[in-house]
């Protein structure tokens, strides 16, 4: 039984780091656009300008010349969106970690509230990548969920017990 516990620590503690790592990309993805802007645009400018005059089929280059665009032109709401986003997974992640009950409410209602997002992404333009970030966040929010639901029903027996034995008593 005490082993199992422990699996379960190594599991969310894997969860945690991997919800806090990503929460910290977001951010910093939110403050590279909100201040490097032009730097970075510039940049793209010349390594794209190079790319695609070496080969006009690169890849890469034809598809960031078409995500950077978008980027640029919408940046405020990308900084605006990501900044919440990392945040609000730094936050859950650390109130899972001091074992708050509502950090684990938070990450599920993220969980849950970004998945038809996940998968309306996946089918519009579907890659390999996108398709393993959904599974893991996926996975991630069945594990949650699993965990949170045997959180509710060991809570709820408990409470059911203690009212049965104040019955006894009385």
């Amino acid at each position: 039984m005490e082993e199992k516990e422990k699996q379960k620590e190594e599991v969310s503690f894997v969860i945690v780091g991997y919800k806090i790592v990503s929460g910290i990309f977001e951010v910093l993805f939110a403050i590279a656009l909100a201040f490097f802007r032009r730097p970075i645009y510039r940049w793209y400018l010349q390594i794209s300008t190079q790319e695609l005059f070496e080969d006009p089929h690169d890849l890469l280059a034809r598809t960031f010349q078409t995500i950077i665009p978008v980027v640029t032109q919408h940046r405020v709401y990308l900084i605006f969106l990501l900044s919440i986003l990392g945040i609000t997974k730094i936050i859950g992640a650390i109130a899972i970690l001091k074992k708050k009950e509502w950090g684990l409410d938070l990450m599920v209602g993220l969980f849950v509230f970004l998945l038809p997002f996940d998968l309306y992404n996946l089918t519009m333009h579907p890659s390999l990548l996108k398709c393993v970030y959904l599974v893991i966040n996926s996975l991630i929010v069945f594990y949650l969920i699993r965990f949170r639901a045997r959180y509710y029903v060991k809570k709820i027996h408990h409470a059911l017990r203690s009212r049965h034995h104040a019955s006894r008593k009385g």
